[in-house]
């Protein structure tokens, strides 16, 4: 990967940091009430994947 690309790649991590903090602990309150509501770990991304794109 060329100098500039990865810098522009860290600069885009950097930037989006601070909203991981409010979506992991979502993402993980998600898989876990998923889980114990009987759907398997593929069934839940799916349609976890499905809402958010839905939604967006």
């Amino acid at each position: 990967m060329p100098d500039s690309l990865f810098r522009e790649f860290r600069a885009g991590l950097l930037a989006v940091a601070p909203l991981l903090v409010g979506v992991i602990p979502f993402g993980m309150i998600y898989g876990v009430l998923a889980l114990s509501q009987g759907l398997s770990p593929a069934a839940a991304l799916a349609m976890s994947t499905i809402l958010f794109a839905g939604s967006a």
